[in-house]
């Protein structure tokens, strides 16, 4: 027996009963749901295709192993992730890199870079499906990891899953476009022969 869990509701009649939240915090948490949970997504089985058809990756191969698309999805998101900056404010006065951050100042963290901090990750320029112990920020880390990341990669996981494995000759028609956007990178618009 399948369970559904109404986030949306609950979060309304939880802020009204209890006044925990303002109606501009649901609103704004709600947009961020709604965002985080399409366009994100979308945007890491965009990457992850565009991944596949530019560099010629055989697409049975990494179909038929269920951890082997994990591992192809894990790499993806290393290699072109769909969120490459994120903002923060510092909690508190700290030093990061030789660089005084004062308390409150406004901090902006280039995950893409770190992903290919080469103290991290050996040959970080170079995609590899079978890379040890590879654990990308693309998520987020610790108290900031995404609460949506796990539906987020089971998405991502059957999207591919079912396109790669339903067409697996696929093949770039046109040369790709991205959006225009300093935060998140995702495509515009691809063009893709479908048999090859």
């Amino acid at each position: 027996m399948s369970r559904t869990y109404d986030l949306t509701g609950t979060m309304v009649r939880d802020g009204e009963a209890t006044g925990a939240i303002s109606e501009e915090e649901l609103v704004a948490s709600l947009v961020l749901f709604l965002i985080a949970g399409t366009q994100t997504p979308s945007d890491v089985i965009g990457n992850a295709v565009q991944l596949v058809v530019s560099r010629h990756l055989p697409a049975h191969d990494l179909v038929a192993d269920p951890g082997t698309l994990s591992d192809f999805i894990t790499e993806a998101v290393r290699i072109d992730p769909a969120i490459h900056m994120l903002t923060r404010v510092a909690a508190r006065d700290l030093e990061a890199g030789g660089v005084h951050i004062a308390a409150g100042s406004r901090v902006l963290l280039t995950l893409a870079a770190a992903n290919r901090d080469s103290r991290r990750f050996g040959r970080q320029d170079e995609f590899d499906v079978g890379r040890e112990g590879n654990a990308p920020l693309a998520f987020g880390l610790g108290t900031h990891y995404c609460l949506g990341a796990s539906f987020a990669k089971l998405l991502v996981d059957v999207a591919l899953a079912e396109l790669l494995g339903r067409f697996p000759a696929m093949s770039l028609a046109s040369e790709p476009s991205y959006r225009e956007q300093l935060v998140q990178r995702g495509l515009a618009d691809r063009v893709v022969n479908l048999e090859g």
